[in-house]
């Protein structure tokens, strides 16, 4: 069900930002209002983990049934597969093709959070979406417990081309790390009077999940602000998604499942 709707007109495109969250949470989209006076070059101190992980973040797996019409499925993370945050319950961010889809159906898409040796399911959702090219954010919902500082953990999102044969499925996989706060990292978030203060403090501690997560919700609510365009576009170029940051934000959804 949608819960809300915005737009902007940035370009001829038509991309939509979604966040999916679960029905027994509380639709809360943080109203975070911007004031950039300079350039913050987040692409510049963004500093990604040394340890990458198995995984491939543009979709793998059948062509046949579900192949996208424009760019492929891909999550939005640094080609390590890997990322940091700490965050207890982070958001995960994927781009969503369309695809060669002739009823023009909504398309299936599953996301799974395991452990790290992905024998324990973390999490688990499964949704509906429109056929059309979209971004999409998946958020841990709040009942669920917190990740544990330290531990790793693996995802995996999919579309599902064929409910009676999954290994029909496109998918991208990669791996999250929950870290600890250091002393000089809780002074410096402390400190920042800014937004994108903040953002550029997650930025310079390699923390990508909520480097993006946060600049993301700054553009959302600040749909004017070319500045903060400008940077999103750019610490996504910084990690190879240049076809992902040319792509213009135009509208997102909030959605309960």
């Amino acid at each position: 069900m949608i819960t809300h709707l915005t737009s902007k007109l940035v370009g001829k495109k038509t991309t939509f930002l979604m966040i999916v969250i679960p029905t027994s949470m509380a639709v809360i989209m943080p109203q975070i209002v911007a004031k950039i006076p300079t350039h913050w070059q987040l692409a510049e101190t963004f500093q990604p983990p040394d340890n990458g992980a198995p995984g491939d973040r543009q979709g793998s797996g059948s062509r046949n049934l579900c192949s996208s019409t424009h760019n492929p499925l891909t999550a939005l993370i640094p080609d390590t597969n890997m990322g940091f945050t700490i965050s207890d319950r982070p958001t995960f961010w994927f781009y969503v093709p369309s695809i060669n889809n002739s009823s023009n159906s909504p398309i299936s898409l599953e996301f799974i959070l395991m452990d790290n040796n992905e024998e324990t399911v973390i999490y688990k959702t499964t949704f509906s979406l429109s056929n059309s090219s979209s971004i999409i954010g998946i958020k841990i919902p709040d009942n669920f417990p917190p990740l544990s500082i330290g531990k790793t953990y693996r995802w995996h999102f999919a579309y599902i081309c064929n409910p009676n044969n999954r290994t029909d499925d496109i998918f991208v996989r990669g791996a999250i790390k929950k870290v600890p706060l250091t002393p000089a990292f809780i002074q410096q978030i402390a400190s920042a009077k800014q937004p994108m203060e903040k953002v550029r403090i997650y930025s310079k501690y390699g923390l990508w999940y909520d480097t993006l997560t946060t600049l993301t919700q700054l553009q959302i609510n600040n749909p004017q602000n070319l500045s903060i365009t400008k940077e999103w576009a750019e610490l996504l170029e910084s990690i190879g998604l240049d076809y992902i940051a040319k792509e213009s934000l135009l509208q997102y959804h909030l959605f309960r499942k």
